[in-house]
């Protein structure tokens, strides 16, 4: 019996010695490099031959390892189970359970609990097919890449790696997970050496400062740098930025915006637009130019307002604010202004004129050095102006109501001129018109004004009533120093004040004209009597 066993053994060893050198006769042809036992198995055919035990193969370059396999002489192929491994070279190890390889064209079909692993990553499945040629491994009933160079997880119901290019291609419920964000798309392209992921198709990417979204664009996942396009857009969950470009630099906290750029505040309900954004999410600031665009709005009615260079800061500690500069201007149906430089103030709602300002609200004209509007729940409450307040009531072109003082305070009701203080030197000149008949008192065209004289005097302190933006009547809180004159008898070198300007030509009379910015015009404004 030893003797028969040793036989045996041998006869082995040489069969397998000369299906080696057998193989080696052909270039394309599986090479069996050892195997603890061979046997033929009829029932796969003549051709078949099994191997058990510690296989080893070599093709064109690649090693593939197993616990056992039926190599096919004929046809050039193999089927292994078991511990299956192909190593190519030092950039790629496949492993899997089950193997069925074609030495022809070079297919590798792997099954069961399939793991493609190269320098950088591993891709985890359950069905994959790799093209040698190609250098192509497809998987089409989900995968998992996992990075062993950084924190990305990638998974998808599909996708492409190409071992070459280190290019992946994934497609259907594709998800990018790191500690600090995660992506969800259903088309992703992701450069596993570049550590870049590129985006086709609507694409979230959700982190505890905030939410992106875009339809194209890329993410270095390595530097946290991005390009995002088509209904790009960043939410904070208080402001949104959006815009046909955004750049961000998450590392930073810093976006910048191209195109069609928006910010949406929806606490302070206000809108930014404008070509071009900058948003620093990390110091709350945003900053939009390119004809930027300021909107306030509420229920009943918007203010749009324009000035070169728009900012908002967020400051939890002295309040959001906006600040506008320079040429200044903005519309509402009912108040209309102009200034070099604005700042809003969100916590209290105070809008804030400088150099140069100006009102209007119908035929009513307010300038100062500084303006303030104080409004509340979308309705404007007070109006305070400081230091050379001048408050004009055009009645025609050649006669305008007039009151000056040191500063001014302007009470609103539903968003309407109601009452005006001035204190400290004030003076004034008022086209005092006959009594409205009650009955015509609140009509909404009020008839033909007939004035019985001209009141022109000086008072520290005085009180403005007015009706439809027109002065209704004027009571000096002290005595007042004056004279009355039939309007006949007015002299035309006092019809107006020192400082006068009818400002008109910086008067945007619907939204579009906010963006407009003229020069003061060389003839006089003012059409003495």
């Amino acid at each position: 019996m030893p003797g028969v066993m040793n036989l045996k053994h041998i006869l082995t060893s040489f069969v397998l010695v000369l299906v080696a050198i057998s193989g080696a006769y052909s270039q394309n042809q599986i090479e069996l490099l050892g195997a603890k036992s061979l046997k033929f198995d009829k029932h796969m055919g003549l051709d078949a031959q099994r191997l058990i035990g510690n296989v080893k193969f070599r093709h064109k370059g690649a090693l593939m390892y197993c616990d056992s396999a039926y190599l096919y002489n004929e046809n050039n192929s193999l089927d292994a189970f078991g511990n299956v491994k192909i190593v190519q070279g030092d950039t790629l190890t496949l492993l899997s359970n089950t193997l069925f390889y074609d030495g022809i064209t070079e297919l590798i079909e792997v099954r069961d609990s399939v793991r493609l692993k190269d320098k950088d990553m591993t891709l985890t499945t359950d069905i994959l097919d790799y093209d040698r040629p190609m250098s192509t491994a497809v998987f089409r009933q989900g995968g998992v890449i996992t990075s062993r160079v950084n924190d990305n997880t990638l998974s998808s119901k599909s996708g492409v790696y190409n071992s070459e290019t280190k290019m992946f291609f994934f497609r259907d419920s594709v998800l990018l997970e790191n500690p600090k964000y995660r992506v969800e798309t259903d088309t992703l392209n992701y450069a596993s050496n570049t550590e870049v992921a590129y985006f086709e198709g609507p694409t979230f990417i959700y982190s505890d400062e905030n939410t992106i979204y875009c339809e194209n664009g890329w993410y270095d996942t390595k530097n946290d740098l991005s390009q995002f396009n088509e209904n790009a857009y960043l939410d904070n969950g208080k402001q949104k930025l959006s815009g046909d470009s955004l750049a961000y630099d998450r590392n930073k906290g810093v976006g910048e915006a191209y195109i069609n750029v928006q910010v949406v505040d929806t606490v302070d309900r206000y809108i930014l637009t404008g070509q071009q954004g900058y948003y620093d999410d990390l110091g709350g600031k945003s900053k939009v130019t390119g004809e930027p665009e300021f909107i306030l709005y509420d229920k009943q009615d918007s203010l749009f307002l324009h000035g070169d260079t728009l900012i908002a800061l967020a400051d939890s500690i002295k309040g959001d604010r906006i600040l506008v500069y320079p040429h200044v201007k903005f519309f509402r149906k009912d108040l209309q202004g102009a200034a070099d430089s604005l700042v809003y103030l969100e916590a209290d709602s105070m809008i804030h004129m400088y150099r140069d300002p100006v009102l209007w609200a119908e035929d009513m004209q307010i300038t100062g050095d500084t303006i303030q509007i104080k409004s509340f729940g979308g309705e404007i409450k007070n109006l305070f102006v400081f230091e050379h307040a001048f408050m004009v009531n055009k009645i025609d072109s050649t006669k305008y109501n007039q009151i000056k003082g040191k500063s001014l305070t302007g009470y609103f009701q539903n968003n309407e001129l109601t009452r005006v203080e001035i204190k400290g030197n004030g003076e004034s000149i008022y086209y005092a018109a006959e009594s409205t008949p009650d009955s015509l008192a609140n009509d909404s065209i009020p008839p033909p004004q007939k004035f019985i004289g001209v009141n022109k005097a000086i008072c520290s302190n005085i009180a403005i009533y007015v009706k439809r933006n027109q002065i209704d009547r004027i009571v000096f809180l002290k005595k007042p120093d004056g004279a009355f004159f039939p309007v006949s008898k007015f002299p035309a070198d006092e019809a107006i004040f020192d400082g006068f300007e009818w400002q008109e030509y910086r008067r945007p009379k619907s939204r579009s004209e906010i963006f407009n910015f003229e020069d003061a015009p060389v003839e006089p404004t003012v059409d003495t009597p």
